[in-house]
């Protein structure tokens, strides 16, 4: 959820080879909060989800988890 840009909220689920998303507003089993800036910098591995510029809520090791078998670029 990106909290400097109106809308910019994304669900991100699991299959059994690979992720789908879509724009959506509903509880999750982790979430990532913060402007939309950092949420990509975490994303991209240039920014730790332990940042004080970034909230996590919810299941942290599943983060985790996704940021170790994801790849952006």
């Amino acid at each position: 959820h990106a909290t400097d840009v109106p809308g910019a909220e994304w669900l991100i689920e699991f299959g059994e080879d690979r992720f789908t998303w879509r724009h959506d507003h509903e509880k999750a089993t982790v979430a990532l909060r913060g402007p939309l800036t950092d949420l990509m910098l975490v994303f991209n591995r240039r920014l730790e989800p332990t940042s004080e510029r970034v909230e996590v809520f919810g299941d942290a090791e599943l983060l985790d988890f996704w940021l170790d078998r994801s790849s952006f670029g």
